[in-house]
């Protein structure tokens, strides 16, 4: 950030502070917040208390320089579990400063970025394990993050959403061929079920605002595709989902599949789903990434023999699309 940006918002947090409390400084009324600020810029000398240089004397096309510098990133915004320990540098506790830089900026911050919608883990989501109340639990697993708040949803022009959901210790812990009887469809779809009905509460306020979106599915290290299909099967069985992603107001709606060694990636419209199943194109992807994976795996063995030169080949992902269309005969139809 520029220099200027940091000192005007130093100013912009000094007023802040002393119009919640103007007790609370040393500074005299008559003084301002000239004398808080003195030893970073002379030109706040003369600002008097009841004004603020950066909103009543910057213009507006200034200011908003300054709100992109501290709001607008360069990568998609993801919340606490997916970033990990990615850090953004931004300032969004700008916005809570006063009406009038909400009102200013509010729309950089919501607008301009592209947020990543994923579900929270079971086994991360302490607030689900812990509930005691079954109803509470179950609303606390279908929450998604980042947790935006709906009255920011219609502020949002660029959107992407992770359809996976991840059950606690789900069902890789049982027999790899155990039949997916009842009883595990009934113990982690209803989870799986809140989390869709939340993306559907979402796409309804933001779809025909929405300037981009995509789909998404980045399939963690502990693959399981048994478990990674539950949310698949959700959506394919809930109308409102696919009404929803129909309302959409895109026109090429991206859909990308990401494995640990391969991927795949389609130009959807936003409607294709409403006739075609996407727990079928699901089954297909990741039928493919197994297959793709044994060859892979089978390709650096000669005559019994790793190959050790072939190892770092080995991690270049591999394309699925041209599998994915000779699985499917003529091909999806995905353009």
């Amino acid at each position: 950030m520029e220099p200027l940006s940091r000192e005007l918002l130093t100013a912009i947090g000094n007023q802040s502070v002393l119009d919640q409390n103007p007790q609370s400084s040393n500074t005299s009324p008559d003084v301002g917040v000239a004398t808080t600020v003195a030893s970073s810029s002379k030109n706040y000398a003369t600002m008097p208390i009841d004004k603020c240089h950066f909103l009543d004397t910057l213009p507006l096309e200034l200011r908003l320089i300054v709100y992109e510098e501290v709001l607008l990133a360069n990568t998609p915004l993801q919340g606490r579990v997916s970033r990990k320990d990615t850090k953004y540098g931004l300032s969004p506790s700008l916005l809570a400063v006063n009406q009038q830089i909400y009102q200013e900026a509010h729309q950089i911050f919501f607008g301009k970025n592209t947020f990543i919608i994923t579900s929270i883990p079971e086994d991360e989501n302490t607030l689900a394990l812990t509930s005691a109340s079954p109803s509470a639990k179950l609303h606390a697993l279908g929450q998604f993050d980042p947790p935006l708040r709906p009255a920011r949803w219609s502020s949002l022009r660029h959107l992407t959403i992770d359809l996976l959901y991840y059950p606690a210790k789900a069902p890789t812990q049982r027999p790899r061929f155990e039949p997916w009887n009842d009883a595990f469809k009934v113990k982690n779809e209803p989870a799986a079920a809140g989390y869709i009905g939340n993306i559907v509460s979402l796409l309804r306020v933001s779809g025909s605002h929405l300037q981009s979106f995509s789909l998404s599915a980045c399939v963690n290290d502990h693959f399981c595709a048994r478990s990674s299909l539950v949310s698949f099967c959700v959506c394919d069985r809930n109308k409102a989902f696919l009404t929803a992603l129909a309302g959409v107001q895109v026109k090429k709606m991206p859909f990308r599949f990401d494995f640990a060694e391969s991927y795949y990636h389609a130009e959807l419209r936003s409607d294709y789903f409403v006739k075609k199943s996407i727990l079928l194109l699901a089954c297909q992807v990741m039928f493919c990434q197994s297959q793709v994976r044994i060859d892979r795996m089978l390709a650096l063995f000669e005559n019994g023999v790793l190959r050790v030169e072939d190892r770092e080949k080995g991690k270049e992902k591999t394309d699925l699309t041209p599998y994915v269309e000779r699985k499917a005969g003529r091909g999806l139809g995905l353009g």
